[in-house]
Formats: structure tokens, C-alpha cells, sequence
């Protein structure tokens, strides 16, 4: 499933800017946070995705077919 479409470019960049950061500095709880934050907003952007495919199914479903 591509889920690309949903997401925020800058956001996804400055979420992994923070990783970075935190990995860099040998910050672990930095970078558990960064990480922790991240996985979230994935699987919110993936629940999303699976709701608009969802729905182009359903509505797909719902169209008159040709015979």
C-alpha cells in the first residue's frame, strides 16, 4: 500500500532530523522519543491510507458495472 500521498514532506524530514540528532549526540532518549514520535505519526498517516482505500472500494463497488 503506498501511503506517500498523505504524508507531509517536511514534516517526515524534520522528524528524522530529530532522529538524527538525537543518534548523533548519543542521546538515547532522545533519539527513543524521535523514533517513538515517528512510528506514531506513521501509523496514523497508514490508518489514513487504509481509510481512503477503503472507501475507492467501496465506492468502486457501488458504481454500475458494464454487462
Amino acid at each position: 500500500m503506498v501511503i506517500f500521498r498523505f504524508r507531509d514532506r517536511r514534516k517526515v524530514a524534520a522528524q528524522h532530523e530529530r532522529l538524527h540528532r538525537g543518534l548523533k549526540a548519543r542521546d538515547s532518549d532522545a533519539a527513543c522519543a524521535a523514533l517513538t514520535d515517528y512510528m506514531s505519526a506513521l501509523r496514523r498517516q497508514y490508518a489514513k491510507a487504509q481509510d481512503a482505500r477503503a472507501s475507492q472500494v467501496s465506492s468502486s463497488d457501488q458504481s454500475p458495472r458494464s454487462a
